[in-house]
């Protein structure tokens, strides 16, 4: 979410203070403070004092902004918990380098705040694992000749410019008008469009501002400039002005990184094969493979199975890209009804779908057999 409020908050030459000037308790020496021990992380409200201090001699050449952006986001830990930086897969997948690098670094965040409690709390062990390579993006390609001999600043001023992802480009030109489209370019990644380039997002089926109506258009020829989505077109755009390269848009066979952080130092050191560390990650919890298996088929399993009893209805989205939903009614009682959405932990419950159902593991849906995977005791709302 995001809130603009004017910056009529200097109180000195050099101090501007935001929101509430009072101190959190334990607020670490620096001029972000993070919420006290008393701050409740689950709260939909949190109070927090943020400082931000100008080192420019009072302003002297008038370089202090009118405007300035803060991000607030939350961050949860549960002892048993996995946190999964998905959107880094979707990212690669699209080919959006920004997209990549802003997700990464948000779960890096994530990896930073696991181990700080897993090393405070003692009795948590941390592993950060892919499950496999992406994208095959590369610093060089073809088409940028010379770029072994580039400096830092050449290979990535113009990618340090950019301040949406693809999918944030898609959804800002559809949210403001077609003539405006170069002055979106210009603020938010530091260049206009080419003839060629607006031509293609004026052709781009997935673009509800273009003058030329939707039957009408057409593509030039069969290139990614002329192809896809939005979003993969703000994304073949906003890499053509860097050095990246990708190889594929799907997956790729390369060996993938393992750390892991254990209290008493059982870590599992070396190459490792996923059956290997599936083994460790058992051993952790006291597990054996008959056990997993049996939690597997009590939390995952199909949905035709755990629903066998009542009526079922697979929802398709309404916009591309969006998930189907999963409705099960049970005909003796219009009253016990629930609504599933994949990739959540959590289910819709009552004839309005008005009450929470929180689950223990999120529901999965698989588009290849149109299936959802979901704790068998799902059955139970229904009865």
């Amino acid at each position: 979410q995001t809130v603009q409020r004017e910056l009529n908050a200097y109180v000195s030459d050099a101090k501007a203070v935001l929101m509430l000037d009072t101190q959190s308790p334990d607020n670490p020496p620096s001029t972000v403070p993070e919420p006290g021990e008393n701050a409740d992380a689950c709260s939909e409200n949190v109070d927090l004092t943020i400082q931000k201090i100008w080192e420019d001699w009072f302003n002297l050449g008038q370089t202090r902004p009118d405007s300035i952006t803060i991000r607030v986001y939350q961050q949860k830990f549960d002892t048993n918990g996995a946190v999964e930086g998905s959107k880094v897969d979707w990212a690669a997948h699209a080919n959006d380098p920004i997209g990549m690098a802003t997700e990464f670094l948000a779960f890096d965040r994530a990896c930073g705040a696991a181990l700080e409690f897993a090393r405070e709390n003692g009795e948590t062990a941390v592993v950060i694992v892919p499950d496999h390579g992406n994208s095959g993006i590369s610093l060089g390609r073809r088409s940028c000749t010379g770029y072994d001999k580039l400096t830092k600043d050449q290979l990535f001023y113009q990618f340090s410019q950019y301040k949406l992802t693809a999918e944030g480009f898609a959804k800002k030109l559809n949210s403001v008008p077609n003539s405006e489209v170069q002055e979106v370019f210009r603020t938010y990644a530091g260049f206009e469009l080419t003839p060629e380039e607006l031509d293609a997002l004026n052709n781009n089926k997935d673009y509800k501002n273009s003058p030329i109506p939707v039957e009408q258009r057409k593509a030039k020829d069969e290139s990614s400039m002329y192809s896809g989505s939005l979003s993969g077109l703000m994304s073949h755009i906003l890499t053509s002005r860097t050095c990246f390269g990708f190889t594929t848009g799907g997956h790729t066979g390369e060996e993938v990184f393992l750390a892991a952080y254990h209290p008493q130092g059982t870590l599992p050191m070396g190459m490792h094969t996923n059956i290997e560390l599936n083994h460790y990650l058992c051993a952790l919890f006291g597990m054996t493979h008959d056990t997993l298996e049996e939690l597997t088929s009590q939390n995952f399993a199909p949905h035709a199975e755990v629903f066998k009893d009542y009526t079922c209805e697979i929802v398709p989205a309404k916009e591309e890209g969006v998930m189907p939903t999963l409705v099960v009614k049970n005909k003796k009682s219009k009253r016990k009804q629930l609504v599933v959405t994949p990739f959540t932990n959590i289910v819709k419950a009552g004839k309005k779908a008005d009450e929470e159902i929180r689950l223990n593991s999120v529901v999965v849906y698989v588009d290849k057999n149109n299936t959802f995977y979901l704790p068998t005791s799902l059955a139970d709302y229904l009865k």
